[in-house]
């Protein structure tokens, strides 16, 4: 590839006098190949991420040859729009810009902005370094809070892992808390069985400790409609008059020989 880089002296990609991203030689011809391939896997990746601004350019260098990329609209107006020049050799900035305008003017000429080279990871170490020590202490004092007991790593990605595991097993605690209080109260007078840990209950037949919640729900619903149900029938075949029970879809008391609808 370098070879060929060598005889093309300078390859363009991105647009000329139309919308699309295509790789063209100094004398504005589309060539295809594994130039084209290569350019077309890159296309977007090598402009800053960090800066949309038009014409503000990186400079990478890769394998004997030299790449200058940056966001450019002025033929595309589409997010994304991006140019770069690739050149032989390994270059600086200026010198990129000198062989890039001498074998693509026309390209140069359209540009509404100057190009200009940023770096290409602004860093405030000293910020940085504060807000790790911040992020550390403050898990720090997370840790000692939920689980006072434990010996803090030292590293931030394994306190954060230790910080994550003391939340589980407080929230794994406080569900099973809750589990054992909600057994211990459902209900006055059910049959409740607790050996060896366990939070069963004969007279409803719910596993406290192991069933779902939606499941105990189920449970105390079908419950709550059968005694309802039950009370209703109860209460449907008593005698208005004297209040003795009657068989069921009776219409007159065997007690007091009232009659009713």
């Amino acid at each position: 590839m370098l070879e060929q880089l060598l005889f093309f002296k300078c390859l363009y990609f991105g647009c000329i006098n139309e919308a699309g991203h295509y790789l063209f030689t100094r004398d504005k011809t589309k060539t295809y190949g594994d130039w084209y391939r290569w350019a077309g896997k890159r296309d977007g990746t090598l402009a800053p991420t960090f800066c949309k601004e038009p014409g503000k350019a990186l400079l990478h260098h890769y394998d004997g040859f030299t790449m200058l990329a940056f966001w450019d609209y002025s033929v595309d107006s589409r997010p994304g729009s991006n140019s770069m020049f690739i050149v032989p050799g390994i270059k600086g900035f200026e010198e990129t810009i000198e062989v890039a305008k001498a074998n693509f003017p026309q390209v140069f000429e359209r540009f509404p902005f100057e190009l200009v080279q940023i770096n290409p990871i602004p860093r405030d170490y000293g910020a940085i370094i504060k807000e790790y020590e911040e992020a550390k202490n403050y898990l720090l004092c997370l840790l000692e809070t939920i689980m006072p007991e434990a010996e803090p790593f030292d590293d931030l990605p394994g306190l954060c892992t230790q910080v994550d595991h003391a939340i589980a097993g407080q929230r794994d605690a406080d569900i099973l808390s809750l589990r054992q209080m909600l057994w211990m109260r459902h209900g006055d007078n059910h049959i409740l069985y607790g050996d060896d840990g366990e939070m069963q209950c004969s007279t409803c037949m719910v596993d406290f400790k192991r069933s779902s919640v939606a499941d105990i729900f189920k449970r105390f619903h079908t419950i709550a409609m059968q005694q309802l149900s039950e009370q209703h029938t109860k209460e449907a075949t008593k005698c208005p008059e004297c209040g003795e029970p009657a068989p069921a879809g009776a219409a007159e008391c065997l007690e007091c020989g009232t009659v009713w609808d």
